[in-house]
């Protein structure tokens, strides 16, 4: 069909076949009549996803001993001006490292070498050139390129100065993971902790490493069969990941490019779209391009329990860990159905004021797992004293947050020492449990992480991590997160059997209750009476039913 032109105007958008122009951004692929075979035999194929349109083309390369091929994409470009170059492929590991793509522009040509064994279903940059209208430029590719293969697909003109079409504060795009983003009309600060935190003086931790954006997604639900979803980095701590896409909950690419092309996996249909960032980037969401008659609708609000994450690298993600649901704190909130919200900071020792950022926000659950940064100071009471004081805050904060202290995960030289800040971690929280927190338990590092989890000397593998996740989330048993502590047959409902086991403990006012009932005093004044019926009554679920957050502790 290459000699055949079907062409229809959709609001600003002119489709030719595959070639896509939108006021000044033209898509051609390898079926558009803009594209040519220059030279050699290319093979045709949409056996791997990502591609745009319907198929890629391929060819081996003359490192291989194939003869020397070339392909060109040639627009009509509507107005002379300053566009972008990107171009679309689909990654392999037999792929070319150095597939050479050349732009002719106004100013000559340039070769600009693509790694095509990485960043593919997105837009890689060529980079931004001079374009006289017409059909003067054009976008060349040859197989002369090592190892296997190089593969022709789309390329895209746009002006770099077009604006997205979903402004980034759009209400129908949901932040998730953090609750410090900043919204404004041109770009939404994807932040985790607060201005006064990462302002705060003090040597506990890096605000630059802070600034990143562990546990922080972008959501939104579209029909638009293509977009494109546009992050930018701010100043903070940059060490260069993989963003993760998540369609209808399912994982579908983990791009490498700050601006991500999207393919629908399911056309035509309403697509709920997840968009985790890298977790050691430091970034601000931009917007989305979606095509011209799609539709954006809003996210549910999200009613899930919320989990805090605090701690070091660790729970941050090791900085060679590109994903952020490769982290323990993810995979765990994942496997719960939690909201995550990740403190953890890569290079931190225990931060007091951490636990009393959070002051005006609910929370459900929180893990601790401080330690590994101070084991080389040797300074337990420090440590402690610190400790003790961020607990002290955490606990002003939210009175009946379920709060999971780990002590130290394996490492590969477990010492004296470390087995020190381990029962530091033991004694603060039997102290507390003694002077009446019944809120507060101590997790065993050593019990959920062997040496097999491990990358590294401390850090967790991403297999690790999943099976670090796994072993927390057996520990932490409820669906709510916490201890359901009116769900007293621990079958994750509060239903009329959960009524049948509180109804013999009622004492009435003031009278002390039976040593057999220690858990029914549920608000916590030394009796079991009409308060506590109330309480259980008012969280009656029905049998099966997920447990509404106020009725975890």
């Amino acid at each position: 069909m290459l000699g055949v032109k079907l062409q229809t105007t959709v609001g600003l958008f002119v489709v030719a076949l595959a070639a896509t122009v939108s006021g000044q951004m033209i898509i051609l692929d390898d079926a558009s009549p803009e594209f040519q075979i220059l030279s050699g035999t290319w093979a045709t194929s949409a056996a791997a996803p990502g591609y745009y349109g319907d198929h890629y083309l391929f060819r081996s390369t003359t490192s291989t001993g194939g003869a020397l091929g070339e392909v060109e994409w040639r627009p009509n470009l509507p107005a002379d001006g300053i566009y972008e170059v990107s171009v679309n492929y689909v990654a392999g590991t037999n792929r070319a490292d150095n597939s050479p793509f050349t732009v002719q522009h106004r100013d000559g040509s340039t070769v600009v070498p693509v790694n095509q064994q990485i960043n593919g279903r997105s837009w890689v940059s060529l980079g931004t050139y001079s374009f006289q209208a017409g059909t003067a430029g054009c976008v060349r590719l040859s197989n002369n390129a090592n190892p296997s293969y190089v593969i022709a697909d789309a390329v895209r003109f746009r002006d770099p100065s077009q604006v997205p079409s979903i402004a980034p504060d759009d209400g129908r795009v949901q932040i998730e993971g953090t609750l410090f983003s900043k919204s404004g009309p041109d770009a939404t600060i994807l932040q985790r902790f607060s201005d006064a935190m990462l302002g705060a003086p003090g040597g506990t931790f890096s605000a630059d490493i802070a600034r990143t954006a562990s546990g922080i997604a972008v959501r939104f639900r579209t029909d638009s069969n293509r977009l494109t979803a546009v992050f930018t980095a701010v100043p903070g701590y940059q060490v260069p990941g993989l963003f993760s896409i998540y369609q209808n909950g399912v994982w579908s690419a983990s791009p490498g490019t700050s601006e991500i092309d999207l393919i629908s996996d399911h056309p035509g249909q309403v697509v709920s779209y997840r968009i985790l960032c890298p977790p050691y980037e430091s970034l601000s969401f931009l917007g989305l391009y979606l095509e011209p008659n799609a539709t954006l609708y809003p996210v549910p609000s999200d009613h899930r329990p919320r989990y805090a994450a605090f701690g070091d690298s660790i729970t941050h993600g090791g900085s060679s860990v590109p994903r952020t649901d490769q982290t323990y704190p993810w995979l765990l909130a994942e496997a719960k159905g939690w909201q995550v919200f990740n403190f953890g900071v890569g290079g931190s020792k225990v931060t007091p004021s951490f636990g009393a950022m959070l002051d005006h926000e609910p929370l459900d659950v929180a893990t601790v797992l401080w330690g590994q940064n101070h084991v080389s100071s040797g300074n337990v009471s420090l440590f402690a004293s610190d400790y003790a004081q961020f607990l002290t805050n955490l606990r002003q904060a939210h009175p009946t947050l379920a709060i999971y202290c780990i002590t130290l995960t394996v490492g590969s030289s477990e010492t004296a020492a470390r087995e020190e800040f381990r029962q530091a971690v033991r004694d603060l929280v039997a102290a507390r449990q003694a002077a009446g927190d019944r809120h507060i338990h101590v997790i065993e590092g050593l019990a959920i992480s062997t040496p097999a989890d491990l990358r590294d000397s401390v850090h967790f593998s991403p297999t690790g991590a999943a099976n670090v996740a796994s072993r927390l989330a057996a520990i932490i048993q409820s669906p709510g997160g916490s201890v359901a502590f009116m769900d007293f047959d621990r079958d994750g409902d509060i239903d009329g059997q959960d009524m049948e086991l509180f109804l013999p403990c009622r004492s009435g006012p003031d009278q002390t209750p039976s040593s057999s009932c220690p858990d029914k005093d549920l608000d916590g004044d030394s009796d079991v009476d009409q308060s506590d019926f109330g309480m259980i009554q008012g969280c009656l679920s029905g049998s099966g039913q997920p447990l509404d957050r106020t009725c975890v502790n």
